[in-house]
């Protein structure tokens, strides 16, 4: 199993577009192949600060998520809403 924490910093005139994006990007990702979970996370002490917890089954299929078209639609348009975007892997 592959978890990917991804931690979002993000301006507040940005933040409720972008929790649109990622919320259709969880919904979206739920439904592939190997996707374990996919859960957006608000910051209940910082409205600047979200967190993407997604769980893949292997590389294969994490690969086939980041091909998909709704990653090469989505992603970058967040990533420009983002201030910051740090993601980090954990193999399990």
């Amino acid at each position: 199993m592959i978890r990917i924490n991804v931690v979002i910093t993000v301006k507040p005139e940005n933040r409720e577009r972008l929790l649109r994006l990622l919320g259709e990007m969880g919904d979206l990702s739920r439904r592939e192949n190997g996707c374990a979970g996919y859960e957006v996370l608000e910051n209940v002490r910082s409205r600047t600060e979200l967190m993407i917890v997604e769980t893949w089954t292997d590389d294969e299929v994490l690969a086939a998520h980041k091909a998909a078209d709704h990653f090469q639609r989505i992603i970058p348009e967040a990533k420009a809403l983002a201030e910051d975007w740090q993601s980090l892997r954990f193999d399990f």
